[in-house]
């Protein structure tokens, strides 16, 4: 190691030493990434040349002619499925190859998303038309978004290449900016900027008309200025300032009021170094806009949102003049002149310079004496700049000589802000309170500092002070509110804000402390009159009309959110939140308002916004189509990593992970996100929980939600969250507390409905029946008169065995008004609960037998008598049917089906659906064919003829229209039950993996296919994220039942058996036993799992007890109706029971096997 290291040491010497030399002969080196980045664009190439094939002519064949046409009508019309079914049609009776017809068909798939099918024809296609540009521009799209970077390139430059045969062609234009996207991807960026110029070239000077044109006026929509600001931060980044300022120049000729040209135009000259130049024209553009101001002209850039303040601060300060430039128009202000100048700048440089900001806001408040806005400022900027006496001195003599001036919220709120040296505000505080000149003020300015320092006790001393010094001077009960409101203590919040309400009705800080109190234990109807009325007061303060979109937005009330961001942004056109709530407002809740939100970014454009908000509206915007996408969620994770403290982003980013269901990756953006955003951000909190949940760690998200719950506790939305937290962790006595509490507090009726029905599934679910039936006692106490109530109640005794306890009860709410139809649907709904089919057959054939009869009383009649086992009986009541409608003969005749299906008479039954699928008004596709079909396939199946099941499947799939899409997918469906009943899994499994491949995020599908591979022992790593993802997304079933809960046995079963397989006895002991404790956990072969377990992890009395209730439930089902694997499941468990008894040791599940290397099955 250490003869290496020294030979590699030597010659890393020698090449040094030839290195310099060749940089004295030659000059700086270009590296690898520079020589690439300067490629030119004669040097990319276009697609391989290819050998045309001929093609045959439509006009040959009129018929074809006609049909191709149709479908490019339909396909203009944006009628995307008519256009594909008629060219499937086409393409299936063509004699030939049709280039125009394969190429329609590629756009059609295009369009439609099917870009794997659309390659594939535009690729054939390009085999008969090889420099056909639209063919070219359409694969190169195609391979962009498969991010097929080089691909793409050859592609959009073969499209380029056509440009002088086909300089109409709008897809040549656009290849143009597609092809210079790929460049700037791949990192030819001067290749990407001459392809941008050639664009720009187009469609302003030669051919304009094709902005008009798609796919032009698309590319146009997120950049109207075309590829212009692409090109120039391209030309900047590769040195070229002087052709990006030329390119710029240009630009504003075309568009000479365009801001964010001259914006950019003023950013490239202080890049050039021209820092000069750039301060005259920032200059220039805002003594234009104070002028205008002055005069009182209307205008869309006020001076206090101008970009061009950024551009002169940054050019006086690269120039070291900036403290001349603010003494400059100090002095101008203080002769009366640009006090709106003065203002704006003085804004803009408190934050960053705060030092440089006392100039201004001194000649402002000396200019202004009595402004209180100019005074708070003032205190602030000082304070900042580390001028602290200063600071508490101006602002205490403000308040003592002006003490009715009320200053924005946003001035208050920033002197309370956290206070950097508090020893040195203690001793300042000291002697300042020891001065004979002490008075209401000064205690009130020194309470609010020490609030500010987190001196707590020290800051209520100080305003109780203050308060008994000047009974009348409500702003110190504000502080007073404003420390609670950050200590959550929101009762005494709303105390302190109500008390200075009375002093001073008009004061909107208070309205607004208020609405802060009572937004937080969601009063939400008051906290909105509260910040309402603060608004009404002061329109001008950005604060409140801000709090009401945020406030509607959390809501869901997004039109009224809207409503206040817009007026937020009137107040302030820089407001970056507002723009950036009313942006995605728009977009996420009122998607036809798209080109409303494109003309709010195309207002912050114009404006002195920060640039992280641009660039995350400019992101929001361009993706606008396509939500979550994966370029979507790409973009975000980019911009994430580049900017990993832009909390918004990072949440953006875990929504559209989460949405493309990559949980891992969103549940680790999620932990950088916590650590730096405020702690008591919500957006931030649930995002986690959920990202946490989605990855089973139910425990994990309640712990994000818990310190947020303590300090909103009526916060229905992380009520909501955390409730689904605890119930899916089966932590169901700290879910109760929560939901009961929810059920106090003003909820719209289906939201408390919902609640409701979770609290009562958190007993009703795990069989702890007689608590549930006490609730629901409690609520019909409360409404007596609730039919849901009772429903409920009902449903519980079923589930509890005390069904006839249940079916009297529901006579007896027949017998109280036999004509109410609730009435009559709740008893059959128990009838069937309890599996009284007795008892409703004796009452349906009252229904039946009435004068006029109940409607479906034969129906109802048939169904119960048949459920009974009295065939005979219901096979009597059809034959006197007689059908009115052809829906109802139908109907008629699936019942008759049924019954002689359910007697044996299976052929019979099988001839009687049969002669009905050959209805002419049930053929394909058609729903009400597709239930026949499933009827006989059941039917098929469950007498064990899967032989002929299947042949009669394929029959069906051999009559297929070639146009039909839906059948092919449901007869597949039927195919997998098939293959599932018979056992014969390695069909059952080739078909769920080709379902899968078309939905691979259904909870169903990854279960079914994730389990059977389990049980084999196959493929488990890769089972068992199928199966997590079922158990993480898993949603109540859908049962005669109103209170299921998001858990599924079935799931959770495959879970802990996939945890078995692998080895983990104590992750499956835990998933198994949530399985069996669930209602419809009730099954042989979970009990079977988890017996299994216990064995393995030594447990004999738990394993013995759940193989002996695996043996019960097989044995409480009739013999003839279980199946083989019932069967087959009930030998393999008592032959376990046996061998305990005999003192030996059972043949539990063996584990999986280990995977091969480069494994399949």
């Amino acid at each position: 190691m250490f003869r290496f290291t020294r030979f590699l040491a030597a010659a890393l010497r020698i090449s040094g030493c030839l290195l310099a030399a060749s940089i004295v002969a030659a000059g700086p080196p270009q590296n690898d990434a520079q020589r690439h980045a300067a490629t030119p664009l004669s040097e990319i190439a276009g697609a391989p040349p290819t050998a045309s094939r001929p093609s045959a002519s439509l006009d040959d064949v009129p018929d074809l002619r006609r049909q191709y046409e149709r479908a490019r009508t339909a396909l203009e019309d944006n009628r995307i499925d008519e256009a594909l079914r008629l060219l499937d049609a086409a393409v299936t009776s063509a004699k030939g190859d049709y280039f125009e017809l394969i190429a329609l068909t590629a756009q059609a798939k295009f369009r439609a998303g099917r870009h794997g099918e659309a390659r594939t024809a535009a690729e054939f296609a390009a085999m008969f038309r090889p420099a056909d540009p639209d063919i070219r521009f359409l694969l190169g799209e195609l391979y962009q978004k498969q991010d097929v970077l080089d691909r793409a390139v050859e592609q959009f430059r073969t499209a380029t290449l056509a440009e002088a045969g086909a300089p109409d062609n709008p897809r040549v234009t656009a290849a143009w900016f597609r092809l210079g996207e790929c460049l700037e991807k791949t990192g030819r960026l001067a290749a990407a900027a001459e392809s941008y110029a050639r664009f720009d070239r187009v469609i302003w000077e030669t051919s304009p008309e094709q902005r008009n044109a798609e796919p032009v006026a698309a590319i146009l929509k997120g950049q109207a200025n075309g590829a212009v600001e692409r090109r120039v931060d391209l030309l900047a980044k590769l040195g070229r300032s002087a052709e990006a300022l030329q390119a710029l120049e240009s630009a504003m000729q075309r568009a000479p009021g365009d801001p964010r040209l001259a914006r950019l135009y003023a950013q490239q000259l202080l890049s050039a170094g021209r820092g000069n130049d750039a301060a005259a024209f920032a200059t220039a553009k805002l003594a234009e806009l104070e002028k205008r101001s002055a005069d009182g002209a209307a205008t869309d850039e006020p001076i206090e949102s101008s970009p061009y303040l950024s551009v002169l601060i940054e050019a006086a300060r690269t120039g070291g003049g900036l403290l001349v430039e603010l003494e400059r128009i100090a002095a101008n202000v203080a002769a009366g002149q640009g006090t709106a100048l003065a203002s704006a700048l003085a804004r803009r440089l408190e934050a960053s310079e705060p030092a440089a900001s006392v100039v201004l806001f001194r000649a402002l408040a000396a200019h202004r004496p009595q402004d209180a806005d100019a005074a708070w400022a003032l205190a602030g900027a000082l304070r900042r700049a580390g001028r602290l006496e200063e600071a508490l001195t101006s602002l205490i003599a403000f308040v003592r000589a002006n003490p009715d001036a009320e200053t924005t919220f946003a001035r208050l709120d920033g002197w309370l802000a956290a206070l950097p040296d508090v020893e040195a505000f203690l001793k300042l505080a000291a002697r300042l309170t020891e001065r004979a000149d002490r008075d209401f003020a000064t205690d009130f300015v020194l309470g609010a500092a020490a609030a500010a320092g987190g001196q707590v006790e020290l800051a209520e001393k100080l305003l109780s002070a203050a308060a008994g010094a000047r009974p009348g001077f409500a702003l110190t009960l504000v502080v007073r509110a404003q420390l609670f409101v950050r200590a959550g203590r929101w009762q005494d919040a709303r105390r302190e804000a109500s008390a200075a309400l009375e002093i001073a009705p008009r004061l909107a800080a208070a309205q607004y402390t208020l609405g802060q109190a009572l937004e937080a234990v969601d009063d939400n109807e008051a906290a909105a009159d509260a910040y309402k009325a603060a608004l009404k007061q002061r329109p001008e303060d950005v604060a409140y009309a801000l709090a009401l979109g945020r406030l509607f937005d959390r809501t869901d009330e997004p039109v009224s959110a809207q409503r206040y961001f817009e007026q937020a942004l009137g107040v302030n056109p820089a407001c970056g939140e507002a723009a950036q709530g009313l942006i995605d407002s728009y977009l996420f809740h009122s998607p036809q308002k798209d080109e409303l939100a494109r003309s709010v970014m195309a207002r912050a454009e114009r404006s002195d916004m920060p640039e992280d908000v641009l660039r995350r509206m400019r992101t929001t915007l361009r993706f606008s189509r396509a939500l979550f996408s994966d370029e979507h969620a790409a973009e975000l994770a980019a911009q994430f990593k580049q900017h990993p403290a832009d909390v918004r982003t990072g949440n953006m980013l875990i929504s559209a992970l989460l949405f493309r269901h990559h949980p891992e990756e969103a549940l680790e953006i999620a932990r950088s996100v916590a650590g730096v955003a405020d702690p008591n951000d919500e957006e931030t909190a649930v995002r986690r929980a959920e990202a946490h949940a989605l990855n089973l760690d139910y425990r994990g998200g309640t712990t994000c939600i818990q310190p947020l719950l303590e300090r909103y506790p009526n916060r229905v939305r992380l009520l909501d969250v955390q409730c689904e937290l605890l119930v899916r962790d089966f932590r169901f006595e700290e879910a109760r507390p929560l939901l009961r509490h929810v059920l106090t507090l003003k909820l719209p009726d289906l939201k408390r409905e919902l609640a409701r029905l979770r609290l009562l599934g958190t007993y009703a679910e795990i069989g702890d029946y007689e608590p549930a039936l006490e609730l629901l006692d409690e609520w019909i106490k409360d409404q007596p008169d609730n039919v849901n109530y009772l429903a409920d109640r009902l449903s519980i005794l079923a589930l509890a065995g005390r069904g006839k306890e249940a079916v009297e009860a529901a006579r007896k709410r027949l017998e109280q008004d036999a004509e109410d139809p609730l009435a009559s649907a709740l008893f059959i709904q128990t009838c069937e609960q309890c599996k009284d089919y007795a008892a409703l057959a004796e009452q349906a054939r009252k229904w039946y037998e009435a004068n006029p009869p109940l409607p479906n009383a034969a129906r109802i009649l048939i169904a119960a008598l048949t459920q009974a086992g009295r065939r005979d009986e219901a096979l009597a009541v059809l034959d006197e049917l007689t059908p009115a409608t052809q829906d109802d003969d139908f109907d008629c005749r699936r019942m008759r089906a049924e019954l002689l299906a359910a007697g044996g008479k299976v052929d019979a039954a099988i001839d009687v659906l049969e002669t009905l699928l050959q209805e002419p008004a049930l053929q394909p596709p058609s729903d009400m064919r597709y239930g026949f079909q499933e009827k006989l396939v059941e039917t098929l199946a469950k007498a064990r003829q899967y032989d002929r099941a299947l042949q009669t499947l394929d029959g069906w799939k051999a009559a297929i229209d070639p146009r039909d899409r839906v059948t092919p997918l449901v007869l597949n469906s039927f195919r997998r039950y098939v293959f599932q009943a018979s056992e014969r899994l390695d069909e059952y499994i080739s078909l769920c993996e080709e379902e899968l491949q078309r939905n691979p995020h259904d909870p169903a599908m990854n279960n079914d296919l994730g389990y059977t591979l389990i049980d084999r022992g196959e493929q488990i790593e890769r089972a068992t994220r199928m199966v997590r993802l079922a158990v993480a997304e898993s949603v109540p079933r859908r049962t005669n039942y109103r209170f299921e809960l998001p858990l599924n046995a079935a799931y959770l079963d495959s879970l802990g058996w996939a945890c078995y397989k692998s080895g983990d006895f104590p992750a499956a002991r835990e998933w198994l036993s949530r399985a069996v404790r669930l209602r419809d956990g009730e099954d042989a072969a979970l009990h079977d799992h988890l017996a299994d377990v216990e064995f393995r992890v030594g447990d004999r009395d738990a394993a013995l007890k759940h193989w002996k209730k695996a043996v019960a439930l097989l044995e409480a089902q009739e013999a003839e109706k279980l199946s083989t694997r019932d069967v087959r499941l009930q030998a393999q468990v008592k032959g376990k029971l046996a061998a305990l008894e005999r003192g030996e040791k059972p043949e539990v599940a063996p584990l999986a096997p280990p995977p091969k290397p480069g494994g399949g099955r």
